[in-house]
């Protein structure tokens, strides 16, 4: 079992670190199968690269199956022995192509553009073959090998029977006397002769099996015959010798027998390891040029994979400006758009700052590739969000990409961007989830399949799925392998106790059980296959086919590449999130249903007071008319503000001066005034105004931003209103003319929502009532019953108990020992006690104020380490690293020392340095970020604020948007019922597919009141 996080775990001694150097006896090893060749190699990559510096070889390679999918691992392995020793072998990159119609190859690029060619090669079979698999054949990689050496492997694949081919997958038939003459082997190393010249070689391999001698002496003949040289290899499946039975088990999951039934699908014997230098020396003494050959071919391949230099889209960028202005542009007029009262001074160092991070970093192509994804949903009505640490950038604020506003929360510069990690910022944006696929088709067509791609995952061997596999292999009958994994939890380390064993009614000493555990313990942590990231996108300027290889999804219409994450992130390869959420879809579709019903309470209320409906006006969808001159009062303005419907009102130009449109208070849109010639727009103004006798349709937008970017140049701009207007005599009639029409034709073509998550009344008191009490079935993220039990004790009062609140039910809050005294120091500032809150320095009062005193977010707990233990932004962001979810407490172990005697140095006690220590470890099993909880708890706002004032359109949003949350939907109608919304049984003649709101429509609830006139109609 897991060690329990509240124990003050210490990290274990650190033997003495190796010190590895080059071996007299020069080797390198160019045929070597990690565990990426799924269920064939039985080590990781630092397995193979450790084992290789010690044996102090010259280089190794990968070669994987038809696969680059493990080269980032390798690479990354000896970048890491490299820092630590001053010296590692050299890895070259590499794979062993299986062809349709020819032996095997081994294959190694030379150069950065023979890469790309292998790439494009491997992505080529994959895309003409189903997932997981790739079909080659000969001339593919003659079209392809420019600039690679090859050796070909001497083994022919037969046509005669499947079983013939599997058991000479691991056992290569031997090549005896003159038949060798006629093989299909002597026709392939004659066609790629001809074409590769010296760039071929013919592998050979001592493994110890009974005809090595005979086999080594025809394979010698070969060459002599057609002028290819020999190079030596050993075939190497694994590390260690020891890693033989993991192999032999792995290979019977993938033909699915077991290992009594595997017969000669297993290799003879277990020399496919990493032999040392010497020993290979000693198995090729007879043929010494084939060791030299290895050393030339190693040395004739220059490739690094740091050469991948990633190159951002160039289409985001319009011509004739640089990236950077362009973002500059987009950020200072969103910035003008989000704050049309005036930018915060602020969040205008925010931005200011950012830029200048940005171009510095040259991350702007990132930020405008975010901004165009964006911008594409928005065009299409399809609700984003943004979360992730872009919620704390005020850029990302101002291009729409999230609505936390910086200037409503603190944010952590170090946590968005920083010259340590020398990155891009993770940005995820989450659609609705049933419309996210119309966001990745758009990128794929945008950027064509060559050039764009989603991110793999693997999946790698947990503990109920090792078992089940390593039992089955050797042959334990199902229903004691299912009793066996029911033993263990998903998290599990797979490794079951004697008691346990027992419970199983098994016998913990019989050897064949105790294997099984063995080598259940030794696969865990193995890839198993590669599947499709949740949403991670990769888009290249240059074909991304050239940078990894590309393969067919599961999911149709989608493509993969061959890395994940993690591998991206060392290479330095862009990756924008294009996840999915349910409660988005909810929030769209509740938005629509409630535009809907005010449409239609509007066009009642205007038929009872017998005002004209004009065709044109009913076409202007979503926004307010007002009916002809005669229906109205004196002059045709609206005397009654209550007339107006929180409405526009658009003045009778006869009765007022230059046609002025003014803003009201009591007025949701704009009304005649007697001001002459002004033209004035308040930030209360979100509505549109139709003259009916203007048979052209001619609207005025009183929109603040729209007639702000519509009516006049930046330079001509002044303050929150449009001043300026006055002191342009005789262009009043012009402008406002102009305006009219401009504004009118740019609403056809893109209307402005009427509900818009960032426009929801802010703080509203009825809202968080309702939470307080939770009554919150159906809310985002605090629906649950642990969410629900917390409520009504910490009592959100604002939005940044929101946040607090997503954060704090996590399992790194609650088993890092935060919940209970952040409550308690929240009870005794509502009693009044805030001055007995103590703080153990005034450095960490400004770091943990607002959480008081307690660090609940993976930022706090970066600053508490910078601020108390003198850890620099990058030793901080190693630890945000290590904190990263789901990943184990032995991670952030490692940093234990630092923090101890750093902030012991720094005069605190070591029981408060234990008790911070040990708070910090809780987020090793699952932390928050604040970002991300500020992001998330705007959708528990929003979704807050629908269910209170319109009921009826959340829970018919609800059940239109299933599955999602955590109850049925019988159980959502019943808590609809309970809030005063009737709903309907299905109807064959009313019904249509989703469910609609019926009746007189929804209005607002008065914030007393739960009650509403709206209902739900279900689905038929």
């Amino acid at each position: 079992m897991p060690e329990s996080p509240q124990e003050k775990v210490r990290p274990t001694p650190e033997p003495p670190e190796e010190r590895f150097a080059p071996s007299p006896f020069l080797y390198a090893e160019l045929d070597v199968t990690t565990n990426f060749s799924f269920l064939r190699g039985a080590s990781h990559a630092d397995e193979l690269v450790l084992q290789a510096a010690r044996h102090g070889y010259r280089a190794i390679a990968v070669t994987d199956v038809n696969s680059l999918a493990g080269v980032v691992r390798m690479f990354d392995a000896v970048k890491q022995i490299r820092e630590k020793n001053g010296w590692a072998p050299k890895l070259i990159i590499g794979a062993r192509l299986v062809f349709q119609d020819a032996p095997d190859l081994l294959v190694w690029p030379k150069d950065r553009a023979a890469y790309g060619r292998l790439c494009r090669l491997l992505t080529i079979g994959k895309r003409r073959a189903e997932k997981a698999e790739c079909k080659l054949w000969l001339n593919d990689f003659l079209e392809h090998q420019e600039g690679m050496i090859a050796a070909v492997v001497p083994t022919w694949h037969p046509e005669s029977s499947d079983d013939d081919k599997k058991r000479n997958d691991a056992n290569p038939q031997p090549l005896r006397g003159l038949a060798i003459s006629q093989s299909p082997l002597e026709k392939a190393l004659h066609t790629l002769r001809d074409v590769m010249a010296d760039r071929l070689s013919l592998a050979i391999s001592a493994l110890y099996t009974d005809d090595d001698q005979s086999r080594l002496q025809h394979l010698h003949e070969l060459s002599e015959l057609t002028h290819i040289p020999v190079v030596a290899t050993n075939h190497v499946h694994y590390h260690d010798p020891s890693r033989r039975a993991l192999q032999d088990v792995l290979t019977c999951v993938r033909h699915q027998c077991t290992i009594h039934t595997a017969g000669f699908k297993l290799f003879p014997n277990g020399e496919r390891y990493l032999k040392s230098p010497e020993q290979m020396h000693r198995l090729f003494a007879d043929y010494p040029q084939a060791i030299v050959r290895a050393i030339e071919i190693a040395d004739a391949c220059t490739f690094d994979l740091k050469e991948l230099q990633y190159e951002y889209p160039d289409e985001i960028v319009p011509a004739g400006k640089s990236a950077i202005e362009y973002l500059s542009e987009l950020a200072w007029s969103g910035a003008d758009k989000r704050y049309p009262e005036g930018v915060p001074e602020k969040v205008r160092k925010l931005i200011g700052k950012e830029l200048e991070f940005i171009q510095m970093m040259k991350f702007e192509a990132y930020f405008l590739t975010v901004y165009d994804v964006v911008k594409f949903a928005r065009s299409r009505g399809i609700l984003c969000q943004g979360r992730g640490s872009a919620a704390n950038s005020a850029v990302c604020y101002c291009l729409e990409v999230t609505s936390v506003d910086p200037n409503k929360i603190e944010v952590l510069f170090e946590r968005f961007l920083s010259t340590a990690r020398g990155e891009p910022p993770d940005i995820d944006i989450d659609f609705e989830h049933e419309r996210r696929e119309e966001v990745i088709q758009y990128i794929y067509g945008k950027y064509g399949r060559d050039r764009a791609g989603m991110t793999a995952t693997v999946i790698t061997y947990r503990g109920r799925s090792a078992i089940r596999d390593i039992g089955k292999a050797l042959g334990l009958s199902l229903d004691m392998v299912d009793q066996m994994a029911r033993r263990l939890d998903w998290w599990h380390k797979g490794v079951l106790t004697d008691s346990q064993i027992k419970e199983v009614g098994l016998n913990p000493n019989d050897s064949t059980i105790r294997q099984a555990i063995d080598l259940t313990s030794q696969v865990l942590g193995f890839p198993r296959h590669l599947s499709q990231h949740t949403g991670g996108m990769v888009m290249t300027r240059g074909p991304l086919c050239e940078m990894v290889p590309i393969e067919n999804a599961s999911m149709e219409d989608r493509t993969v590449i061959e890395w994940d994450k993690d591998d991206i992130d060392a290479i330095g390869i862009l990756k924008v999130d294009v996840l999915a959420l349910g409660m988005l879809t909810c929030i769209s579709k509740a938005f629509k249903l409630m535009e809907k019903s005010d449409e239609a309470t509007k066009r009642r209320s205007d038929e009872g007071k017998g005002r004209k409906q004009d065709g044109d006006c009913k076409n202007v969808s979503r926004f307010d008319c007002v009916a002809e001159k005669q229906d109205v009062g004196k002059g045709g303005v609206h005397l009654d503000t209550q007339d107006a419907q929180g409405g526009a009102v658009w003045t009778d130009e006869s009765n007022a001066t230059s046609g002025s449109v003014h803003s009201v208070k009591y007025c949701g849109g704009a009304c005649a005034t007697k001001s002459p010639g002004l033209l004035e727009v308040s930030t209360h103004v979100t509505r549109i105004a139709c003259r009916i006798d203007d048979a052209a349709g001619d609207c005025v937008g009183t929109q603040h931003d729209a007639i702000r970017s519509k009516a006049f140049s930046p330079a001509e701009r002044g303050g929150s209103h449009l001043a300026g207007i006055n002191s342009r005599p005789g262009k009043q009639e012009e402008l406002t003319s102009s305006l009219r029409r401009s504004v009118a034709s740019s609403l056809r073509r893109s209307p402005i929502p009427r509900y818009e998550i960032h426009r929801l009344p802010d703080e509203d008191p009825a809202v968080y009532e309702m939470i307080c009490n939770a009554d919150t079935i159906g809310v985002f993220q605090i629906e649950s019953r642990a969410q629900m039990s917390m409520l009504p004790r910490l009592r959100p009062e604002k939005f940044y108990d929101l946040v607090i609140e997503v954060a704090i039910v996590r399992p790194g809050p609650i088993q890092g020992n935060m919940v209970h005294p952040y409550l308690q120091r929240r009870q005794m500032l509502r009693e009044g006690k805030a001055d007995d809150i103590k703080y153990e320095s005034e450095a960490l009062r400004q770091t943990l104020a607002h959480t008081l005193g307690v660090p609940l977010f993976q930022e706090q707990a970066m600053r508490v380490v910078m601020v108390a233990a003198n850890f620099t932004a990058a030793e901080a962001d190693q630890l945000r690293r290590a904190m990263a979810a789901w990943r184990r407490n032995g991670m952030i172990n490692t940093f234990y020392p630092k923090i101890i005697n750093g902030m012991l140095a720094n005069g605190y006690t070591r029981e408060f340095a234990e008790r911070v220590f040990e708070q910090i470890q809780g987020f090793g099993e699952y932390g928050f970020p604040e970002s991300h909880a500020a992001s998330f708890a705007i959708l528990v706002y929003a979704s807050a604020w629908i269910k209170r004032h319109h009921p009826a359109a959340f829970c018919a949003a609800l059940l239109n948007s299933q599955p999602m949350g955590f109850y049925a939907p019988a159980q959502i109608v019943r808590d609809a019922r309970e809030h005063g919304v009737t709903v309907l049984p299905p109807d064959v003649n009313e019904s249509e597919w989703d469910c609609t709101l019926n009746g007189e429509g929804e209005a607002p609830a008065e914030p007393s009141s739960c009650h509403q006139r709206g209902m739900a109609r279900q689905e038929p």
